[in-house]
């Protein structure tokens, strides 16, 4: 059973409770003037700061420009929506005289492009076709190979003949299907388009086999005196139905 404190027991305990209390107080009261005077400290080093800032002039330059132009996306560019021409192409018939397959490759791509259009700033895609030739080894007379330590795969050597550009454009395939008398239903418009810009590619690929008449076959030149001028003379191929394919190719 615990002791019973006498009266000047209680008056002793009490006393010594008051001052424990007093000194807790104080310092409670010393820890808030130190989180003041540490607050005050932050404040005064921001106001440095910022006031270097403003000896810099920092505040005087002139806002960044942006643009106020809103970005229109006018065809998606995900290549998942377009069909890839490349197997196609390589399997035309008038390509199958120069072993196509064999010493040629395709590389394709859509590409996201920018432009401005009506004041306006336009996303759209745009194609590109590479016409590739295969590297020969000329001590193997076989495609010249590169080994690639990441991948410890050997990888065939290609180089550019020719490159090619096109962008989308299905309003005009339309309209010009339309101004022909031919009605393309909803249904039908992905395979047009798709059929359309392949068409495009096709017959860019085949100019780099195929030269326009005008420009082919300038053959047996010869210089002769006209009207007083030495002009030069060649004869162009009239086969229409035949044209020559002109090799190699030329930028």
């Amino acid at each position: 059973m615990p002791k019973q404190m006498s009266a000047e027991e209680r008056k002793a305990w009490g006393e010594k409770m008051k001052i424990a209390r007093a000194a807790k107080k104080q310092n409670q009261v010393t820890h808030d003037q130190k989180e003041t005077i540490d607050q005050n400290d932050d404040i005064q080093i921001l106001k440095r700061r910022i006031e270097e800032l403003e000896q810099k002039q920092f505040f005087n330059q002139p806002a960044p420009v942006t643009s106020t132009k809103q970005v229109i996306t006018k065809y998606s560019w995900d290549p998942k929506l377009y069909a890839d021409p490349r197997e196609k192409l390589s399997n035309e018939e008038k390509l199958r005289r120069f072993a196509f397959k064999e010493n040629y490759d395709l590389n394709w791509e859509v590409q996201k492009v920018d432009y401005e259009e009506d004041g306006m700033k336009v996303r759209a895609p745009r194609f590109l076709l590479e016409l590739l030739g295969k590297m020969i080894d000329e001590d193997t007379n076989e495609i010249a190979k590169t080994f690639d330590p990441a991948t410890k795969t050997w990888k065939e050597k290609r180089y550019v003949l020719k490159r090619g550009m096109f962008f989308e454009d299905p309003d005009s395939f339309i309209t010009v299907a339309n101004q022909m008398g031919i009605a393309v239903p909803e249904y039908l418009e992905t395979p047009f388009l798709n059929e359309m810009r392949y068409i495009v590619m096709r017959d860019w690929l085949f100019e780099n086999f195929f030269p326009p008449k005008t420009l082919q076959d300038k053959m047996q030149k010869t210089e002769t005196v006209i009207d007083n001028r030495l002009v030069e003379v060649f004869e162009i191929n009239s086969d229409v139905n035949n044209p020559t394919p002109r090799m190699p190719f030329k930028e």
